[in-house]
C-alpha cells in the first residue's frame, strides 16, 4: 500500500473489520480502546502518515506501562492486538481474525536470524513442525537476551557466563517449561559447535548436578468429569460445542492442540473411526469412534455449529466463525465448567485439559489394559512415555510394597 494517512488507514482497518461479520461492541472496543489511542500518540509526535517505527514504538511504550501495572494484560492485548491489524491492513490491504502470538515482537539481528533459519531448516526433516516453531520460540528468547542484556552481535565472545545468567533470567517465569528451554539450548549449543560457529564448550553451563525429580501428577476422577460435563447446558450452540468437546477429549485422550485441529475430513462415519496426525509427534494415529463419542459430534455438527466454510469441527460462536486458538482455548472451556462444579485447582496439580488425557491412561491401567494398548491409543512415540501412568495405579502399587520383616529396629522411638 502506497503512503496512506493514520487516520485514513483507521478508518479502512475498521470497515475491514466489519465484513468479519463482528458484534457492534467488539468494533467499538476496537475503534475506542485500541485505534483512538495510537491515533493519539502519532498526533502526539506530530506524524501525519503511517509508519511501522512510530507504531512499534507506541507498543513498545505501552508494554513498559504495562510491566508497570498501570493496566491489565488484557487491555495491552488490545492495544497491541489493534497495531498488528493496522500493518497488517498496511501491508497487505487485508486482516486475519486470528490469534496474535505472544512471541511474535521478538527481532534478533540478521545474523543471529540467519543462523536460527539454518539451524531450523536442518530439524525440519525429523521433527514435526510444531516441535520446530516451539524449539524457535525457546532460542529467539535466548538470542533476544545475549542480544539485548549482554550487547553480542554474535556468537563469538558469548560466554558460559551469559548462559548462565539466560538460565537464571528465564527460570524466573519459566518454571514449567525451564527444561524444555534447556533442551532447546542445548541442541541449538551443539549446532553451532558442529558448524565450528563457537569454539568454546558452552555446553558445561548446561550440566544439570542431579536428575531431576519427576512430580506425579494429578488427575481427575471419574466422579469429577461426570460433574464438570453435568454443568454443561446442552441446549445451546456454545453447550453442544463444549460437551462434544470435553467429552472427545474424556473418552479419547486427544491432546487439545489435535481436538482443536479436528477437521470434518477426519472422521470417518462409516468405519466409525478418528484419523488424524498429531501435531506434537507428526505421526498418523488411528483411534475408534465410540457410540456415545459420536453421537455428541453429530449433536454438535448438526444443530449447533455455525454455518461456515471452515474445514474444522470446533468453531468459535461469535462471529467470525473461525476455528478455535491453539493455545487456550480448550483450556478455558475445561476451566468454566470445572469452576462451576466446585473442583479446587492449584497451580501445578496437573488438573488442567491435559489431565483429561491422564485421566483415560489411568482409568484404563486401572481396568487390567496393557500398558503396550494404552501407549497406542494415547499415540505415544515410545513405551516409556506411558509409565507416569504406573504411578497412579495405587491398587497396583500396594501390591508392591515390601514388608518390614528381617529389618531390625534399634531405636527406641521407632518400636
Amino acid at each position: 500500500m502506497n503512503r496512506v494517512s493514520i487516520k485514513d488507514l483507521t478508518k479502512q482497518t475498521l470497515t475491514a473489520l466489519q465484513s468479519y461479520g463482528l458484534n457492534h461492541g467488539t468494533i467499538k472496543s476496537y475503534k475506542y480502546n485500541g485505534f483512538s489511542k495510537i491515533l493519539k500518540y502519532f498526533e502526539s509526535k506530530e506524524e501525519e502518515y503511517f509508519n511501522t517505527e512510530t507504531l512499534q514504538e507506541f507498543v513498545l511504550i505501552e508494554m513498559k506501562r504495562l510491566e508497570l501495572g498501570e493496566f491489565t494484560a488484557r487491555h495491552f492485548r488490545k492495544l497491541r492486538k489493534a497495531a498488528a491489524l493496522l500493518k497488517e491492513y498496511h501491508d497487505t490491504g487485508m486482516v486475519r481474525w486470528a490469534y496474535l502470538n505472544n512471541r511474535c515482537a521478538i527481532k534478533v539481528n540478521e545474523y543471529f536470524s540467519h543462523v536460527l533459519t539454518d539451524y531450523l531448516t536442518s530439524k525440519e526433516m525429523y521433527l514435526s513442525e510444531n516441535t520446530v516453531k516451539i524449539l524457535k520460540s525457546h532460542l529467539l528468547k535466548f538470542l533476544e537476551f545475549i542480544e539485548m542484556n549482554r550487547q553480542k552481535i554474535n556468537f563469538t565472545k558469548v560466554s558460559l557466563n551469559d548462559i548462565r545468567d539466560f538460565i537464571q533470567f528465564i527460570s524466573v517465569n519459566h518454571k514449567s517449561s525451564l527444561k524444555n528451554d534447556i533442551y532447546s539450548l542445548k541442541s541449538f549449543i551443539m549446532f553451532l559447535k558442529e558448524n565450528c560457529i563457537i569454539e568454546i564448550d558452552l555446553m558445561l553451563a548446561l550440566q544439570r548436578p542431579a536428575v531431576v525429580r519427576k512430580q506425579v501428577l494429578l488427575c481427575f476422577s471419574h466422579n469429577e468429569v461426570e460433574s464438570i460435563l453435568n454443568q454443561i447446558v446442552r441446549t445451546t450452540s456454545e453447550g453442544k460445542r463444549d460437551y462434544a468437546l470435553l467429552f472427545l477429549a474424556v473418552h479419547t485422550g486427544l491432546r487439545s492442540i489435535d481436538i482443536v485441529n479436528l477437521k470434518l475430513t477426519d472422521i470417518d462415519w462409516k468405519n466409525n473411526e478418528i484419523n488424524i496426525v498429531q501435531r506434537k509427534t507428526n505421526r498418523v494415529l488411528i483411534l475408534p469412534l465410540e457410540p456415545d463419542t459420536g453421537t455428541a459430534l453429530a449433536e454438535y455438527i448438526l444443530y449447533g455449529r455455525p454455518n461456515s466454510d471452515a474445514p474444522y469441527i470446533f468453531l468459535r460462536i461469535c462471529a467470525p466463525h473461525n476455528k478455535l486458538s491453539d493455545v487456550s482455548s480448550a483450556g478455558n472451556i475445561l476451566r468454566k465448567y470445572r469452576n462451576m462444579a466446585g473442583i479446587a485447582h492449584n497451580s501445578w496439580d496437573g488438573k488442567s485439559f491435559h489431565a483429561l488425557r491422564r485421566s483415560l491412561g489411568t482409568w484404563m491401567l486401572e481396568a487390567g489394559v496393557e500398558i503396550t494398548t494404552i501407549s497406542q491409543v494415547l499415540g505415544h512415540q515410545n513405551l516409556d512415555s506411558a509409565k507416569p501412568y504406573l504411578n497412579m495405579d495405587c491398587e497396583r502399587l500396594i501390591e508392591c510394597a515390601l514388608g518390614l520383616q528381617g529389618i531390625e529396629v534399634t531405636k527406641e522411638e521407632l518400636q
